[in-house]
């Protein structure tokens, strides 16, 4: 027997929303998508949406928490390197989530929720940097230089929409700011 949305749990009707938030954002953009038609998507009523959500910002703030949580457990599990955690972390987040990381630059300004969700995706990025830089030399004086040029260098590839990938370029200022512990600048991978 096909089950119907009222006898659907909770997380699997958040799971459906979100998904159905997720492609919505993804494919029309945050102006051109409306919570009529992640509602409708979803097979839920409008009412029903703006009960999990509230606005169409916090259904933007959702689905980045669980694309951030996704990313950070596919990174974690995959990668021991600090170095590479960071650069798969960007990858992964330029192929998958790239719009919706400008979404939410573009609504921060008219969101707390919004705004809340970006503090956390970039608190999340600076600690991957931190832990690159502190891995490659944990007496390193500059890391907070560091940290706000590699920020600078993520969120300016983004904004211009560079076909220059950030992981590189932050592999390079790393590399190339940050001495090796032994002090002989070279790396444990070609690059």
């Amino acid at each position: 027997m096909a089950r119907n949305n009222r006898t659907v749990d909770r997380d699997e009707r958040v799971e459906s929303l979100l998904d159905a938030a997720e492609q919505a954002f993804l494919d029309s953009g945050y102006t051109s998508t409306t919570m009529a038609q992640i509602a409708r998507e979803a097979g839920v009523t409008g009412p029903n949406l703006y009960w999990y959500f509230g606005s169409k910002d916090g259904a933007l703030a959702a689905v980045q928490r669980r694309v951030q949580e996704r990313v950070m457990e596919r990174v974690a599990l995959t990668e021991t390197n600090a170095m590479a955690r960071l650069e798969l972390y960007l990858e992964i987040m330029r192929a998958e989530a790239r719009p919706l990381h400008r979404m939410l630059h573009e609504r921060a300004s008219h969101s707390d929720a919004v705004a809340e969700v970006l503090d956390d995706v970039h608190s999340a990025i600076e600690g991957l940097i931190f832990d690159a830089v502190r891995e490659r030399n944990a007496m390193f004086d500059e890391t907070e230089t560091v940290l706000a040029l590699a920020m600078a260098t993520i969120e300016g590839t983004n904004a211009v929409m560079s076909p220059e990938h950030s992981s590189r370029l932050l592999r390079f200022a790393i590399e190339r700011t940050v001495p090796a512990r032994d002090g002989s600048g070279d790396t444990d991978h070609a690059g």
